[in-house]
């Protein structure tokens, strides 16, 4: 027989050891109802009836802590998960406390489960028993959703006219450390950008294809970069040609996008 200290540290290293970390706790009431010979109760239409919000379909059982007592001290528990006997154990008691409501009469007793299965959850109990509370702790069995990623403060490094007709060369000196996204916004007219290389500060030179294409004015190119600091960045060199025909030149502005 396990100890239910044993049990507690079992069932928290399973789910600390998954991604199934969202999950809940039903307390259900059974107001010391007592129970004579072999007996079956269902324990998601329990939790329905007095929780009738609780959304069961994709929670597993990882735990259950009994209060009870048996009036000879040799009651079973068994927890079932569809059709399988997970755990079971005695149900202590006295004969003298059987009908003291005091909570020192009670025993504790917890078992657990490790099935993934979305079958019944059922407890068997045998003996002479009353039931006070039982409580079921579950995980959801659907995988974690990725958390959102943080929006980096973008930062304008200046603007640069950009010819017409030709290919006009641009270079933004920066020096700057932890940019988790570089953008280019078209300002006063369109942009076909052609190439944008970024050289860090590590000495690589990046050729940003992400960043190739035509804008219209005020419309933006992104690129995020997949680093676990950010990128060092001295400075980022942009090849484009105004294509507004008529009227002043064209600018590309740089904005860098900086952790928070």
């Amino acid at each position: 027989m396990n100890s239910v200290l044993n049990k507690v540290i079992l069932t928290a290293a399973l789910v600390l050891g998954t991604n199934q970390v969202f999950g809940a706790k039903f307390r259900i009431k059974m107001h010391d109802q007592q129970f004579r010979g072999e007996n079956t109760l269902h324990l998601k239409q329990l939790i329905k009836d007095q929780h009738p919000g609780a959304q069961l379909g994709n929670q597993r059982i990882n735990l259950i802590q009994l209060t009870a007592k048996s009036k000879n001290g040799n009651g079973r528990v068994k927890l079932l998960v569809d059709g399988m006997v997970e755990d079971a154990d005695r149900v202590d008691g006295r004969e003298y406390d059987f009908h003291d409501a005091h909570r020192s009469t009670f025993d504790y007793v917890v078992l657990t489960s490790i099935n993934t299965q979305r079958g019944p959850w059922h407890l068997d109990l045998k003996g002479n028993i009353k039931v006070r509370m039982i409580e079921v702790s579950t995980t959801d069995l659907r995988p974690a959703p990725r958390p959102r990623p943080i929006e980096p403060f973008f930062k304008s490094f200046g603007t640069k006219k950009v010819d017409k007709f030709i290919v006009d060369t641009d270079t933004f000196y920066v020096s700057e450390g932890g940019v988790e996204a570089i953008r280019l916004v078209a300002v006063g007219g369109g942009l076909e950008i052609e190439a944008v290389k970024v050289y860090l500060d590590n000495g690589r030179v990046l050729d940003m294809g992400s960043l190739r294409g035509y804008l219209s004015e005020g419309q933006e190119l992104t690129h995020h970069f997949r680093t676990r600091h950010g990128a060092g960045i001295n400075k980022v060199v942009v090849n484009a040609t105004s294509t507004s025909i008529i009227g002043s030149r064209s600018k590309v502005e740089l904005q860098l996008g900086l952790r928070r």
